[in-house]
Order: structure tokens, then sequence, then C-alpha cells
């Protein structure tokens, strides 16, 4: 999953984390734990659909 939501852009969320974290930003760091969460769960969640589809021979 971190490889699938690092290809789509989640990479550069990290500079954004860092960022907001040292300026004690607090609601845009949980926004974008948030964020990162979210990506990482929809990315699981078609990697499961598609191994299954692929496990049934479609």
């Amino acid at each position: 999953a971190a490889t699938v939501v690092g290809f789509f852009g989640a990479g550069g969320m990290g500079w954004y984390l860092q960022r907001h974290v040292q300026q004690l930003d607090n609601e845009r760091v949980a926004a974008i734990i948030l964020s990162i969460v979210a990506l990482v769960l929809v990315s699981e969640i078609l990697s499961a659909w598609a191994r299954a589809r692929i496990m049934r021979g479609k």
C-alpha cells in the first residue's frame, strides 16, 4: 500500500506534514494524517478487490 500511495502523490504529503508539525499547526497535521490514512485504506480496498477478481479468473 505504501508504494501505491507514494506513487500517487502521498510522498509530497510528508513534506507538508513535517512543515506543519514544526509550526505546531495541529489542525493541518490532523488533516494530513487523515488524508494519508484514507489513501492507504482506499488502496488496500482496491488491492483486495483486484486480487479477489484475479483469483476468480476474471
